[in-house]
């Protein structure tokens, strides 16, 4: 059986690291595409 379970997090936060990961040339262990930020700030 699956079920779903939404939680709190702090998407600005989330978002502004992802815009951050496309603007640093320092190595990271993420780069997320702006495209998820995007549909992260629309909400879908």
């Amino acid at each position: 059986m699956v079920s779903f379970r939404r939680t709190y997090y702090d998407w600005h936060r989330v978002l502004e690291m992802i815009r951050h990961s496309q603007q640093t040339e320092e190595e990271i262990p993420y780069r997320l595409d702006e495209f998820l930020g995007a549909r992260l700030e629309r909400g879908h």
